[in-house]
């Protein structure tokens, strides 16, 4: 009934000339049957009268043939006007594109004139992604629609295909660098016209999307360009600087404070982990919290760790995770990075650090970031072996004949340095001095020989019981410093008490151990090298006059 009042409605003119003429020629027979008692066939037995009617006849039907022409023509010409209308109608859509330079409000114009044009209620622009997808331009799509979206529609590649799903028209959309999907739902039912003129609109349309995305890759791939070559620039200016390097621990420091400016982030570190499992530890940080440092250190000397830590050591490589919130390999601690890039620091070809770039957003990290990684790599590992052959150079000037140790004059050297970062980046650091007991009475008892075989052994034991971060020193006897850079006093006093336990454990030449008396304090704010060394220097005394509580803290 509804297809029947349609074709009513839209052809109204031509039945209504082709019902008045057959009305017409109706009463035209009916006259003349009235006329002459009967109908004109039954009395069509001469030439003249059967003339007369086929003429009656011929008109009539050209009357009605003309009727039909005419709703046809009319029908074509209402179809051209709206054919221009619709022409017009896209070239003013177009002319507005062209003019709007943001690619995301090309996508809103062309939306918004659909749904003023065909009337549709919702829209939306859905891209696809390694098989994954995102909305790009939602209107009045709720989080139901989104579900339905992502989880029915798009689920599956022959449903995408359908033209038609819960009541959306599903159109696919490829933009020279864009795959994915144009999702409209009309208010109401399109018509064939309606749906002919949208493959019109995006017929004509598309070009000029292609067009806007090519400009933005050539645009990008300039700006990609010169980026490049500037951050390249900037590598090497860097690396020159850290030519001037005296001691690795001062180049980690610099490495993370200008890891911001190579990959645009906040956040940077690097772990030491050129000794055993349980001896893995931060050596420079820049902007992450004290508390984190604590829990990730825990995490990575566990044993049943096996995330991209222990990888990079294992195969020497970079290691991009792009989503942590996805990885397996990824153990989460709290406040963790979103993307992650762990870059290794090789000397002597084992992997001895592992600078570590956190992103606060998925895939924040490009292939360009990766190669230039790979790059500062290669640099950065160059510098740090430079560095260790140096130090094995200059060790005999600055160390200690006797233990091995660093030598006084290297600690004043060092603590400078120290005291002087933990004030200007807000880092821990904390100081022990500790001498052996009654050392006197060794000598006197044993012999200036054996007094230089106990300190020989001490210095061995605190060679292999201490970080590699951390640095020993030999003050002057039987005293020793340890700096402890980027750990508080409560870590200091447990590598002290380990410490402690294997020289009073250990038997020396004589078949007797010895026991020391130690003093700790951590960097304050406002603290000299003399001013903290003092503190733990105080502590020191109040140890030695102790019996039983041989290691104080300062508080």
């Amino acid at each position: 009934m509804m297809k029947l009042s349609k074709f009513f409605k839209k052809h109204y003119i031509g039945i209504f000339i082709i019902s008045f003429s057959t009305f017409l020629q109706f009463l035209i027979l009916y006259t003349d049957r009235i006329t002459h008692g009967s109908w004109f066939f039954m009395r069509a037995y001469s030439v003249s009268a059967v003339a007369a009617y086929t003429l009656e006849f011929a008109l009539y039907f050209w009357v009605v043939a003309g009727g039909i022409i005419s709703e046809i023509g009319r029908e074509k010409r209402l179809k051209s006007i709206g054919n221009i209308k619709n022409v017009n109608f896209i070239e003013d859509v177009a002319i507005k594109l062209l003019n709007e330079p943001s690619f995301e409000k090309k996508i809103e114009i062309a939306l918004t004139a659909i749904k003023d044009k065909v009337g549709t209620c919702k829209s939306a622009v859905v891209l696809e992604h390694d098989n994954e997808f995102s909305f790009y331009y939602t209107d009045n799509i709720s989080e139901e629609d989104r579900e339905v979206i992502l989880n029915d529609i798009l689920y599956d590649l022959e449903v995408r295909k359908s033209a038609h799903m819960h009541g959306f028209l599903i159109e696919e959309l490829i933009i020279y660098d864009l795959h994915g999907y144009v999702i409209l739902k009309p208010c109401k039912g399109l018509k064939k016209e309606q749906l002919g003129f949208l493959k019109q609109y995006s017929k004509i349309l598309l070009p000029i999307f292609n067009n806007a995305r090519l400009i933005i890759a050539l645009n990008n791939s300039k700006d990609s360009y010169e980026l490049l070559v500037g951050r390249y620039k900037m590598l090497h200016i860097f690396i020159a600087g850290l030519q001037k390097s005296t001691t690795i621990e001062n180049f980690y420091w610099k490495l993370v404070n200008v890891s911001n400016m190579f990959f645009n982030t906040n956040a940077a570190t690097v772990i030491d982990v050129s000794s055993q499992r349980s001896d893995w530890h931060f050596v420079a940080v820049k902007n992450t919290l004290d508390k984190k440092l604590t829990r990730v250190e825990a995490t990575i000397i566990n044993p049943s760790y096996r995330g991209p830590i222990v990888k990079i050591k294992e195969i020497k490589k970079i290691v991009y995770i792009p989503d942590t919130r996805k990885s397996i390999d990824w153990v989460p601690i709290g406040r963790d990075p979103i993307s992650w890039l762990g870059i290794p620091i090789i000397a002597d070809d084992e992997v001895i650090a592992v600078l570590c770039i956190d992103g606060d957003k998925p895939n924040q990290f490009t292939n360009e970031d990766i190669v230039f990684a790979q790059a500062l790599s290669d640099m950065v590992s160059a510098i740090v072996g430079r560095l260790k052959y140096m130090e094995k150079l200059n060790k005999n000037a600055v160390t200690d004949s006797l233990t091995g140790l660093y030598n006084k004059r290297e600690f004043q050297e060092r603590i400078d340095k120290e005291v002087n970062r933990a004030w200007r980046y807000g880092r821990k650091l904390s100081i022990v001095i500790f001498d052996i007991d009654r050392f006197k009475h060794w000598n006197d008892t044993y012999g200036h020989l054996a007094g230089d075989d106990l300190l020989r052994d001490v210095g061995a034991i605190i060679r292999s019981s201490i970080r590699n971060s951390d640095i020993a020193f030999r003050f002057g006897g039987d005293e020793f410093v340890i700096l402890f850079p980027e750990t508080d006093a409560k870590e200091a006093f447990q590598i002290v008490r380990k410490l402690s336990d294997k020289i009073s454990h250990f038997r020396f030449n004589s078949g007797e151990g010895v026991t020391i008396s130690a003093g700790i304090a951590e960097y304050k704010s406002g603290d000299s090298p003399g001013s903290l060394l003092e503190r733990a220097d105080e502590m020191l005394y109040r140890a030695k006059n102790d019996k039983t509580e041989k290691i104080k803290v300062a508080v």
